[in-house]
C-alpha cells in the first residue's frame, strides 16, 4: 500500500533513528545529534557507520548503505515496508492511514483468498493421515521424515478426485470464483466445469513472510506430466517473488549468519529435519532477482547448492548471471556443488550433518565461480581465442552496476588473466631473465633497458641488476652506441662492472634528458593528486589501504610522503585531516604540503579539495587509482614491444598515457 508523504513524515518525525539503529549497533556519540559505529551490513574493524539523528538518515562510507529508520528495519528484519511502517507506527502511537475503498476492498478480497487457502492445506493435511492419504504418507516415512517435520511442515495429500476439494470447499462457503482466484481450481481452456488444480499429489504448503499459506507445491508419486506443479500466480501468489521456507528459515539464518538455497523441497525439508533450519528452495524455477533480494535480507553471502552434475552447473551459472550485475560492497552469492549422484536430501539420510558442513564450508565465492566458468565455457588454444576470452572477462566485469564492485572485479580479473595466461616483457616478469640468462638476445636487452632508462629506473629491484648485468655481459660498441642514442654521455664510458655504480651514473645522465622530466613531470602531477585527497581525506586512505600501499610511485619525494602517510594512519587510522596535516608538518613535510595542496593540483582533480562529499572522493580516488596503474602498465608494454629511442614522437606518444584530463 501507498502511505501518505505526510504520514510517513510525520513518524520519521517521531521516530528515533539512534534507538531504532541502536538496538542492533553499538553507537558511540560523534557529536550533536551524530553517532558511529560498525556497519552491520558487512564487516569491518573501523567504524564507518554514522547515524545523523537531526538529518533522519544513516550512511555508511564503507558498503554505501544509506536510509531512514524504516529502510533500516526492512533490511536488518527482512520485513516489507508496509510491515516496516506498522511496526514503527505501533512503536510510536502512530495509527496508520485508513485505506480508500478500493485498497479495503482489495484487503478484503486477498484476505478471502488466504482463507481458502488455510482451509485447503487443512484439508491436505487431515487426509494425509487418513487411509486416502497412505500412499503418500508411507512415501514421505520413506524418505526419513519423523512425524514432527511432518507436521511442522503441514505436508498433505491432494486425493484422486476430479472436483473433490472443489465440493469440499464450496460447502465450507466460498465461491468457485474465490477457488480459482485462489490457485485450488482450473478453468478447462475450451469452456466447461472447473476442477481440482492439484489431485493426487503430496502437498508442500508454501507461507508468505509472515507464515500464512498462500500457495502449494504438489509432488506426484507415480507416472505423470509433471513430477512436481505449483499454485499459478495470481493476487495472493508470485512464485519469482517467494522463496520456500522463508518464515522459517529466518531466525535460523539470522542466528547462524548463514542462508543455503537449495532446488527443492524436499531438500529443504530434509535438512531442517537433520538441523539445518537454515535453508530455502525457489518455488520450482529458476533463481530470480526478487528472491535474491530476499536472501539478501537475511544474509550478505547466501549459498547456493547445487546438484554436480551438468545440469546443476548450468542452474548454478544461471543464478550467478541473474546476482551479477546487482552485487554491491558486502552482497554476493557463494556455490556448493555436491558429488556426482547426490542431492542434499539423500546426503544427509546416508552420511548424516558432516559431509553437508564440509561442502557449505568449501563454497566458492562468486569471484572464483564466475572466472572458472566463464574459463570452461572458452577454448583458449589460439591468439585469437585468448584474446576473445579477455573482451569476454572486460564486457562480464561492465555489466556490474555498482561502481566500487565493478572496480574490485576489474582489478581482481585483471590480475588473473595475466597470471592465467602469464606476462610478456622484461619488467613483466623478470624471474625469467634469472633462470636462463644466457638466452637473452641483444634486442630484448635493449628493450628492457630502454624501458628502464624511461622510467628513470623507478623500480631499481626490477630494473637495476638484470639489464645491466647482462649489458655488461656483451660490453660491445653497439651497445655504447644504443645508450649513447637514448641520450647517455660519452663522458659515461663503457659499461662499468659494478651494478650500483651503472644505476648512479646512468640515473644523474638521464635526468638530464628534458623529455625525461617532461614524461615524470606530467606522471607526478596524477600522484600529487592522489596524495591530496588521502591528505584532506583520510578516511579514503584507510578503506583502500592496501591498493594505496602497492601503487608504486614514480616521484621518489612524493614516495616518501606515500610511506609517512600509510605510517601515520596504520598507528592511528582515526585522525581528521587537520591532525594528518600537523603530524606532516612536524615531519619535515611543510614544503610538499604547500606545493600539493593548491589550486594547481585541484584544477585537475577537484575531488581532492577538502570538504568534498565521500561519494564524490571515493569515485574519483578510483578513477585515478586505476589510471596510474594503467599508465605504468601500458607505458612499460608499449616500450619494451617497441624498443622506441626516446625522441620527441615517442613522448607525444606517450602523453596520453600521462595526461588524461587533456585527452578525455
Amino acid at each position: 500500500m501507498a502511505f501518505p508523504p505526510a504520514f510517513l513524515d510525520e513518524l520519521k518525525a517521531r521516530t528515533s533513528l539512534s534507538q531504532i539503529v541502536g538496538q542492533r549497533v553499538a553507537l558511540k556519540r560523534a557529536g550533536r545529534g551524530e553517532f558511529t559505529g560498525l556497519c552491520p551490513f558487512h564487516n569491518e574493524k573501523t567504524p564507518s557507520f554514522t547515524v545523523s539523528e537531526d538529518k533522519g538518515f544513516y550512511h555508511c562510507f564503507g558498503c554505501g548503505a544509506h536510509g531512514s529508520a524504516i529502510d533500516f528495519v526492512v533490511e536488518t528484519e527482512g520485513l516489507s515496508f508496509s510491515e516496516a511502517v506498522e511496526k514503527l507506527s505501533a512503536t510510536a502511537g502512530l495509527e496508520v492511514p485508513k485505506r480508500t475503498e478500493a485498497d479495503a476492498q482489495k484487503a478484503q478480497k486477498v484476505m478471502g483468498l488466504q482463507e481458502a487457502v488455510e482451509k485447503a492445506c487443512l484439508y491436505f493435511e487431515s487426509l494425509l493421515k487418513s487411509k486416502a492419504g497412505r500412499e503418500g504418507l508411507a512415501y514421505l516415512r520413506h524418505r526419513g521424515l519423523s512425524p514432527q517435520t511432518i507436521t511442522a511442515f503441514r505436508l498433505g495429500w491432494a486425493p484422486n478426485g476430479w472436483r473433490t476439494l472443489k465440493q469440499f470447499l464450496m460447502s465450507e462457503g466460498f465461491s468457485e470464483e474465490t477457488l480459482r482466484e485462489a490457485g485450488l481450481l482450473k478453468q478447462p481452456d475450451g469452456g466447461g466445469e472447473s476442477y481440482d488444480f492439484f489431485r493426487e499429489r503430496i502437498m508442500f504448503p508454501v507461507a508468505d513472510r509472515k507464515g500464512r499459506i498462500i500457495a502449494f507445491g504438489g509432488r506426484i508419486l507415480g507416472e505423470g506430466a509433471a513430477k512436481y506443479i505449483n499454485s499459478p500466480d495470481g493476487p495472493l501468489f508470485s512464485k519469482g517473488r517467494l522463496l520456500f521456507n522463508l518464515s522459517k528459515a529466518r531466525p535460523a539464518a539470522r542466528e547462524k549468519e548463514q542462508l543455503v538455497v537449495v532446488e527443492g523441497y524436499m531438500d529443504v525439508i530434509a535438512l531442517a529435519h537433520a538441523g539445518f533450519h537454515q535453508a530455502v528452495a525457489p518455488l520450482g524455477t529458476a533463481v530470480t532477482e526478487d528472491q535474491i533480494r530476499e536472501m539478501w535480507r537475511l544474509t550478505p553471502e547466501p549459498i547456493l547448492c547445487f546438484d554436480g552434475d551438468n545440469a546443476g552447473r548450468r542452474a548454478a551459472f544461471r543464478a550467478a548471471e541473474r546476482a551479477w550485475p546487482l552485487l554491491t560492497p558486502g552482497q554476493s552469492l557463494r556455490f556448493c556443488f555436491l558429488p556426482d549422484g547426490e542431492d542434499p536430501d539423500s546426503l544427509v539420510r546416508r552420511q548424516g550433518r558432516q559431509p553437508f558442513e564440509a561442502l557449505l564450508h568449501k563454497a566458492l565465492p562468486m569471484a572464483d565461480f564466475m572466472w572458472n566458468s566463464l574459463l570452461e565455457a572458452t577454448p583458449l588454444e589460439t591468439p585469437e581465442q585468448k584474446a576473445a576470452f579477455r573482451i569476454t572477462v572486460k564486457n562480464r566485469v561492465l555489466m556490474i552496476e555498482d561502481r566500487l564492485v565493478q572496480t574490485a572485479y576489474r582489478d581482481e580479473f585483471k590480475s588473473r588473466v595475466g597470471a592465467h595466461f602469464g606476462r610478456v616483457g622484461f619488467s613483466q616478469n623478470p624471474e625469467s631473465y634469472k633462470k636462463s640468462p644466457d638466452t637473452m638476445t641483444l634486442e630484448r636487452e635493449k628493450r628492457a633497458f630502454s624501458a628502464a632508462l624511461m622510467a628513470g629506473f623507478r623500480d631499481r629491484k626490477s630494473y637495476r641488476a638484470k639489464p645491466i648485468s647482462a649489458l655488461n655481459r656483451c660490453k660491445t660498441d653497439t651497445i655504447f652506441s644504443y645508450g649513447y642514442s637514448l641520450g647517455w654521455d660519452h663522458g659515461v664510458g663503457r659499461i662499468p662492472p659494478n651494478s650500483d655504480e651503472a644505476y648512479r651514473n646512468y640515473r644523474a645522465t638521464a635526468a638530464g634528458s628534458s623529455m625525461l622530466e617532461t614524461l615524470q613531470t606530467l606522471e607526478s602531477s596524477g600522484e600529487k593528486s592522489l596524495l591530496a585527497c588521502a591528505i584532506n581525506h583520510p578516511w579514503m586512505l584507510v578503506e583502500d589501504v592496501e591498493t594505496f600501499a602497492h601503487l608504486e610511485l614514480h616521484n621518489t619525494s612524493l614516495a616518501g610522503l606515500q610511506h609517512a602517510l600509510i605510517g601515520i594512519l596504520s598507528d592511528n587510522p582515526d585522525l581528521t585531516e587537520n591532525e594528518v596535516k600537523t603530524i606532516l608538518t612536524e615531519s619535515g613535510y611543510q614544503s610538499s604540503l604547500d606545493a600539493m595542496l593548491s589550486e594547481t593540483v585541484y584544477l585537475h582533480a577537484h575531488f581532492a579539495r577538502p570538504n568534498i562529499d565521500p561519494e564524490t572522493v571515493r569515485e574519483g580516488w578510483q578513477d585515478l587509482i586505476t589510471q596510474l596503474s594503467k599508465r605504468h602498465d601500458e607505458r612499460m608494454i608499449d616500450l619494451e614491444a617497441t624498443g622506441e629511442d626516446l625522441t620527441e614522437q615517442t613522448l607525444q606518444r606517450l602523453q596520453a598515457l600521462y595526461c588524461p584530463s587533456e585527452n578525455s
